[in-house]
């Protein structure tokens, strides 16, 4: 149970796409850098496929510790990210940045696009040139809110569950301490 209660709050920590702002500038990123971690629950190692507002693909890789760079210069945003571990038996994930800045990779990020878009995710990222103006990082992050409010909801519910399960609530009247 911790594991799982651990694995959620690390994910939830690693959802974050593009920036703070619309703009896409990170504090500590070049402003022609595109960097971030992919992860599953843990790091992944994968080839990461950039793919600017006007078609244009950069593909890098992430390391074993999920880390990623990028350089984007002379590319227009939004972009939209296409993630492919190494590991095949895992699946596609994807992301989104307006410009330069940081885009993790989570099975989040790529549900809060879909939750957004509401479309297939490899066709959009085929056919980006002609999407990427109608695509806005608000929307991404709304779904994003809504994921992780869920997220955090249903881990109380799971830990609540478990804990009256395992009849904590008597031995300590305070049940969360005992499973996380």
């Amino acid at each position: 149970m911790k594991k799982l209660f651990t694995t959620i709050m690390i994910s939830i920590a690693l959802i974050a796409c593009g920036s703070d702002d619309d703009s896409g500038g990170g504090s500590s990123t070049s402003s022609n850098t595109l960097k971030g971690t992919v992860a599953i629950g843990k790091p992944i190692a994968a080839t990461i496929t950039i793919k600017a507002a006007d078609g244009t693909t950069i593909t890098t890789t992430s390391d074993s510790s999920g880390n990623y760079s990028a350089d984007i210069a002379n590319n227009i945003g939004p972009f939209f990210i296409k993630i492919e571990p190494t590991d095949n038996t895992l699946d596609t994930l994807y992301s989104f940045s307006t410009g330069s800045g940081v885009a993790n990779g989570t099975q989040f990020t790529t549900l809060a696009i879909f939750i957004a878009k509401d479309t297939d995710l490899s066709t959009a990222f085929n056919n980006w040139s002609s999407l990427s103006d109608s695509w806005k990082l608000a929307d991404i992050e709304a779904a994003l809110a809504r994921i992780s409010h869920r997220t955090i909801e249903k881990g109380r519910q799971l830990c609540h569950n478990y804990c009256a399960n395992k009849n904590l609530w008597k031995t300590s009247g305070r049940p969360y301490e005992n499973t996380v």
